[in-house]
């Protein structure tokens, strides 16, 4: 639990899938798939989104 408090940004909260770097790498990829680079990610996580808006990638076909 500690550990866990203390990831920051897009390490905090992951799925257990047995490798934390994996994953991160997930994470990362799908971030990045959205045209997120880098620098984006690096920075600090705050969201606001609108659920049928169009940012995320996943699930478009969904009315």
């Amino acid at each position: 639990m500690a550990e866990e408090s203390s990831r920051r940004g897009i390490a905090r909260g992951l799925t257990n899938y047995g490798d934390p770097a994996f994953a991160a790498y997930l994470r990362r990829s799908f971030a990045k798939s959205m045209g997120y680079g880098d620098e984006a990610l690096a920075k600090p996580i705050v969201g606001i989104c609108h659920t049928p808006s169009g940012f995320n990638n996943c699930h478009r076909h969904f009315p």
